[in-house]
């Protein structure tokens, strides 16, 4: 009888070692899983992507930085055929700039394009992103009157 317990005690015994061993061997291909993600390249938001999601992610980057070399690039963003897209490319301008000018994303394709026209004329006037700084401190924090 005490033989067979010592058998049964053998299998029992390296039966828990294999799983332990296949637990250690799971712990550590998550590991290196998690290590080698995070070596992956940073993927980057873009405002000329194809992708919608991309470009919002984008706008929204660029709002939070205060990228003042982004206002160009966002204001070609109001055309946009997704009006997502066009709704976060507003926010972004206006809280680099401080102001709308008049632009509703929601509203009809012909309002829409007065008001990014006002936009791209304030632009060509001269509002470079050097210029926004100033423009920013002058207006205590606002670029432009509010619109």
């Amino acid at each position: 009888m005490r033989r067979f317990r010592c058998r049964a005690w053998d299998s029992l015994s390296r039966a828990w070692v294999s799983d332990l061993n296949a637990f250690f061997k799971y712990i550590l291909s998550g590991i290196v899983v998690v290590t080698l993600s995070s070596c992956s390249p940073v993927v980057r938001p873009n405002l000329n992507s194809a992708d919608p999601q991309a470009r919002i992610n984008a706008t929204v980057q660029a709002a939070n930085a205060g990228d003042q070399q982004a206002v160009p690039l966002l204001v070609d963003l109001l055309d946009d055929e997704d009006g997502a897209v066009r709704f976060f490319a507003v926010l972004a301008l206006e809280k680099i700039t401080g102001t709308r000018r008049g632009y509703d994303y929601a509203a009809p394709a012909w309002r829409r394009a007065v008001a990014v026209r006002r936009w791209r004329d304030w632009l060509e006037e001269g509002a470079t992103p050097a210029g926004l700084e100033e423009c920013s401190a002058e207006a205590g924090g606002k670029a432009g009157p509010q619109g």
